[in-house]
């Protein structure tokens, strides 16, 4: 693994990359309000393992990328699928295979049209799209929404009961399957340890 914070678009874009460079380029654009560790590294392993160049990374106001006040609105979704095209650009990757999830699925879908050239395969989890097409597919669950609507009761200040949340929130996307608690605990507490202002995420909801 290899951390770097790149200069992308007037930002900093921290970014982490697997495996040979020389390997085709796999680019994991992870959702809203959740930064690359969500990719785990065991994931991100297993794709290098089998010939791939894999880098994942934190959006703005994410992780150890720039981060603003919170409650602020500084950036558009095609500012952000600026800067993932800003991150291929700085690994001087002319194509790769896009993998986004949530949010992170729109703005590969962004970039693919933006930039078409740079994309060899588009693979979308839990994602959607935008426009009239969006009210024919299955509204977010509520219980999604009640989640995130804890948030401004939470003291961000209490380490633990930030971790708590963030573990949560991805108990509740986990529906029908299996919860790996102790997995996404320890996920959370690398988020939170790595985080510069973790109150900061919730600007992924003003900035449309």
């Amino acid at each position: 693994m290899s951390e770097q914070i790149l200069k992308i678009n007037k930002v900093d874009i921290c970014t982490e990359s697997f495996g040979n460079p020389k390997d085709p380029a796999v680019l994991l654009i992870m959702g809203a309000m959740s930064s690359l560790d969500w990719w785990d590294d065991d994931f991100c392993l297993r794709l290098a393992d089998s010939g791939r160049f894999v880098i994942r990374y934190d959006h703005r106001d994410l992780g150890r990328s720039t981060v603003y006040e919170p409650g602020t609105s500084n950036y558009t979704i095609t500012d952000l699928a600026d800067d993932a095209a800003g991150v291929l650009d700085a690994y001087s990757i002319e194509r790769a295979s896009i993998v986004g999830m949530s949010l992170g699925g729109m703005i590969g879908q962004i970039l693919a049209l933006r930039y078409p050239e740079r994309v060899n395969t588009l693979t979308l989890i839990a994602s959607s799209v935008f426009g009239t097409v969006m009210e024919k597919l299955p509204p977010m669950d509520q219980s999604i929404l009640d989640h995130h609507a804890k948030s401004a009761s939470i003291d961000w200040s209490n380490r633990e009961t930030a971790i708590a949340y963030l573990a949560d929130g991805w108990k509740t996307l986990a529906g029908s399957k299996p919860y790996e608690q102790e997995r996404m605990h320890k996920l959370a507490k690398r988020e939170a340890d790595r985080a510069k202002q973790l109150p900061s995420r919730f600007n992924h909801a003003s900035n449309g």
